[in-house]
């Protein structure tokens, strides 16, 4: 069976499960731009499962404007494939904060080039690269967490009034103080912290304070 065949019988998978109100509440949330059936995540999950991994067919699918093909797709695509080339490839098109969240957590973290990942995205990118490399550090299990609080500094700064970058890093920050030999590295970032007044930093060092403590 071909792509666009596969491709068919996988969406009417998704059509028979689509959901109107949860599509409409999607919208009115800002979710634009692409087809949307509001099937909710597991659902797309299980269905998604059910198809073998393929790099080829997943990135046939995330090239298609339809919430659920590509939240599929991430789902379907294999972390061993996924070459430092091809990284940008995940977040062309404008992809939503639930999409971006998904690839991170699901694909991203999974593969072998989190370093490259910090270096581009986290220390260097945009606004979305940067939230997108926080996501998948939270569920990576190997990184030089010297760099990666390099990066969070980075992004708290740069991105002053952005909670969503900042309540992501603290969790990821949480997650890093589980390690002792991290305590010195945190203890730096936190003072660093707490010397800045931008919004991002006073909300990331108030979470902090409770979920350190």
């Amino acid at each position: 069976m071909d792509h666009t065949s596969r491709m068919v019988a996988l969406l009417a998978l998704m059509r028979a499960q689509q959901n109107g109100v949860i599509a409409e509440a999607m919208h009115n949330a800002g979710v634009r731009g692409v087809l949307n059936y509001g099937v909710n995540i597991p659902t797309i999950r299980r269905i998604a499962s059910q198809e073998p991994r393929d790099h080829d067919f997943a990135k046939f699918l995330y090239r298609q404007q339809v919430r659920e093909l590509r939240m599929a797709a991430v789902n379907i695509a294999c972390p061993e494939c996924v070459t430092p080339a091809e990284l940008d490839f995940w977040l062309s098109d404008n992809p939503t904060t639930e999409l971006v969240e998904e690839l991170a957590m699901r694909l991203l973290c999974h593969t072998a080039h989190i370093d490259e990942i910090v270096e581009r995205w986290l220390i260097a990118g945009n606004q979305t690269e940067a939230y997108t490399a926080i996501m998948t550090l939270v569920r990576a299990k190997e990184y030089n967490a010297e760099c990666v609080l390099e990066g969070l500094m980075r992004c708290v700064m740069t991105y002053a009034d952005d909670l969503s970058i900042a309540r992501a890093a603290s969790v990821l920050v949480a997650s890093m103080s589980a390690c002792e030999s991290r305590k010195s590295l945190i203890d730096n970032f936190l003072k660093q912290i707490s010397e800045s007044n931008t919004a991002s930093a006073r909300f990331l060092g108030e979470e902090l304070g409770w979920l350190l403590d």
